[in-house]
């Protein structure tokens, strides 16, 4: 957003008084509340549709833009900003007049209200310059034989705000409307002789449309790539217009069209010469003003927008001219005779003056406002970023460890808290990726936002695409109602997405579209969203080696790869186990209610000697089943840790034998213990949570083997992928008491 490009909520509310009163029903189709978020320095207010309404407030241009466009798709009509303003000053008098109408009333005469255009442009933006060029005919001649009169009206938009068709709507259904409020006004128009907006401004507002250039000839195409209209370039010169020394000039330091004297210097096409425009001087010989270029329409014709519904559409016409420094209107209007008092005349104009000083005023006022607004602001966040780092002077409390590998990556953790830049965090389940990619928001300047998880793997590809963009009512059998997405609910936050490896190659796609251009569609949905979301993205396997097997998208891989870091293994870190394992004692002790205050020394140096295949995860849930076993002991003890860290028992020759034995090859054999098993079932409640359990078991037995690796040890329990990470997730959070050895 430009710095302090800002509009007045006069203009929305006009916007949506008109489509709740010609079509109730594309009124009602619009998300208000989704309109309003996701503005940069905008708090969206607590009633979206009330705020808009109300004329009396300011609101950042990129919210104006995006009310517009969304009226705009609602009404599938791209002129709705000029029939809104001419509806707004046709409507019943028993509404409470604006500010422009007590002044246009007060006035009562149209050319004092054009002339002073330049007050206006600051009391309803902070980005719009108008400027009002009353030639001399209009007050020392009489009017010409149809009693038709003109003025120059020129606006500029400020370099940094885009130029959109429906600010060229509003403002000719402005000044056309206005004039409503007089009766004796016959016929007018707000006609365009050239505009600032360039043809390539216009393509973009029609998705997929172009614009082709060879040489000094352009070609406007549609998305089907026809060509729908032509132009050239063309030079613009400068052409002198002698102004009424009566009519107010406005402010030279801001003027549009330079003024020297009693003349300004207007732009003109090169070729048309001045005795074919009205009021242009014939004596003043032209100079070319130098880079001054514009494009005219040479064969017009209608660009419109694909989809569904009526398309919206805006026609060139032959002659039209685009893309010049500013935009030139003559404004052009008919009266009726009539009779007033030069004392009420008199009286008026010194009224009307009073309040346009006020305005100036008012205007200036807010301007300032609104600069303290945007500088309150930006000193909120920056003083946010301070307290964080106050906060947390050194460390991270939810990465435990001083090793080497793991101060590297608390070091990643600093610099991309920094930055929004997508990460990508590699390493073997278990190592805690999530609670890095945790420490990096944390840490960031998204703090204040949603931190949103979603686990890939464990999702089919038409449920992924839901729970990621969300989908509208009627989408698909089953939505009954309109959902958000994970985008849109983690916006203005960070959305971690785990197992990135195991996303179809259509879903790829779509997520490397939402990475390059921040936007998205929702599920049935027609129009794009626009979404602030940081993303990091973790995987347990090698991509690199999936990109190479054709599974994973080269641009998607280096796309999510803008900085990689890599989780250590447990076993590569023993350093830290004594750190994990007792705050992990901590935790579970205050949690289970239990005695413990220590682990034994024989306890300790089994947790150092093992492998750990399942990572402080499996750390994790090894010194919580200690703890929960531990019953009124003070010192947990190596006997109360799994089967795997036990130390390795001898074998009599009389087991030897037993072990080769007829009755040793019976798999349940030592299984027949009821006692034990009723203990069990207890413990998990049910049968079916018993068999639950030792189901886990066997597959965490099964990823050991395969070194964590959980596609192979899936296959090798000839199951899927998604099987094993829907049984891991049901379990793991939060992770259920662990059973005895069977």
């Amino acid at each position: 957003m430009a710095s302090g490009a800002w509009a007045t909520t006069f203009l929305t509310h006009q916007l949506l008084h008109y489509l709740e009163t010609v079509s109730p029903a594309a009124f009602r189709a619009i998300d208000f509340d989704e309109l309003l978020t996701g503005i940069e320095g905008f708090e969206p207010p607590d009633d979206p549709l009330a705020f808009l309404r109300d004329p009396h407030h300011w609101l950042p241009e990129p919210l104006l833009r995006r009310t517009l466009v969304a009226v705009e798709e609602a009404s599938r009509n791209k002129e709705v900003a000029y029939e809104a303003a001419l509806h707004y000053f046709s409507r019943g008098r028993s509404a409470s007049p604006s500010l422009l109408e007590l002044v246009a009333l007060a006035f009562a005469d149209v050319g004092g209200m054009v002339a002073h255009s330049h007050l206006w442009a600051g009391a309803y933006t902070t980005y719009l310059r108008l400027q009002a060029l009353v030639p001399r005919p209009l007050a020392s001649q009489a009017p010409t034989e149809d009693n038709e009169r003109h003025i120059w009206l020129l606006s500029r938009i400020d370099s940094g705000v885009p130029k959109i068709l429906s600010a060229h709507h509003f403002l000719r259904g402005n000044y056309e409307g206005f004039t409503r409020l007089y009766g004796w006004v016959e016929t007018v128009a707000c006609e365009a002789d050239f505009l600032q907006l360039s043809l390539e401004e216009i393509a973009a507002e029609f998705a997929g449309a172009s614009v082709r250039w060879d040489g000094e000839r352009a070609r406007v195409c549609d998305a089907a790539g026809a060509v729908v209209a032509e132009g050239r370039a063309v030079a613009l010169e400068e052409a002198r217009i002698v102004l009424d020394p009566a009519a107010p000039a406005g402010d030279e330091a801001s003027a549009i069209a330079p003024l020297q004297e009693n003349t300004a210097s207007l732009l003109r096409p090169a070729g048309r010469t001045a005795h074919a425009v009205p009021s242009l001087s014939s004596a003043a010989s032209p100079s070319i003003t130098s880079g001054a270029q514009a494009v005219e329409i040479t064969n017009g014709g209608t660009l419109m927008s694909r989809g569904t519904g009526e398309a919206l559409r805006h026609h060139f016409h032959e002659g039209e001219i685009y893309g010049a420094p500013y935009s030139c209107y003559r404004f052009r209007w008919r009266e009726r005779p009539r009779a007033v008092e030069a004392a009420t005349g008199t009286v008026r104009q010194q009224f009307s003056f009073m309040i346009l000083q006020a305005l100036q005023q008012v205007q200036a006022v807010r301007r300032e406002l609104l600069s303290a607004t945007i500088g309150r602001q930006q000193l909120a966040v920056e003083n946010l970023k301070l307290r964080r780092r106050l906060d947390q002077p050194a460390g991270h409390p939810t990465i435990l460890g001083g090793s080497p590998a793991i101060r590297e990556v608390c070091r990643m953790v600093d610099l991309l808290a920094e930055t929004d830049t997508t990460a990508l965090i590699m390493g073997e389940t278990g190592t805690g990726k999530e609670l890095v990619a945790q420490a990096i928001h944390r840490q960031s300047a998204r703090a204040s936002g949603p931190f949103l998880a979603v686990n890939c793997g464990a999702l089919t590809e038409s449920l992924l695409e839901s729970e990621l963009f969300g989908h509208e009512k009627g989408a698909f059998t089953g939505a009954i109602n309109r959902r958000r997405g994970a985008f849109e609910v983690a916006h203005g936050g960070t959305l971690f997405l785990d197992e990135i490896g195991e996303i179809p190659p259509s879903m790829q796609v779509k997520l490397l579209r939402v990475l390059q251009e921040r936007e998205f569609h929702r599920v049935g949905g027609e129009r794009p969203i626009a979404v602030d979301v940081r993303v990091i993205a973790a995987t347990n396997q090698p991509l690199d080696r999936r990109v190479a097997e054709g599974r994973f998208r080269q641009d998607l891989y280096y796309r999510l790869k803008v900085v990689p870091v890599t989780v250590p293994p447990l076993r590569q870190r023993r350093d830290d186990i004594p750190l994990l394992a007792e705050h992990f004692l901590r935790e579970y002790v205050a949690r289970l209610k239990r005695r413990v205050t220590a682990i034994g020394p024989e306890a300790m140096a089994a947790l150092l000697d093992y492998d750990w295949p399942g990572n402080v995860r499996e750390l994790c849930h090894a010194i919580e089943r200690a703890v929960l076993l531990s019953g009124g002991q003070t010192t947990l003890t190596r006997a109360l840790l799994p089967p795997e860290l036990q130390p390795a028992r001898s074998v009599s020759a009389e087991e030897a034998t037993a072990t080769v034995s007829p009755a040793s090859t019976d798999p349940w054999s030592g299984m027949d213990d009821w006692p034990r098993f009723a203990a069990l079932l207890k413990q998990h409640g049910s049968l079916d949570g018993l068999l639950t359990q030792i189901e886990w078991r066997i597959v965490t037995k099964a990823m050991a083997a395969h070194g964590g690796n959980k596609s192979r040890a899936a296959k090798a329990l000839g199951r899927s992928y998604r099987w094993l990470r829907k049984l891991e997730s049901r379990l793991q959070s939060p992770p259920n008491p662990p059973i005895a050895s069977v």
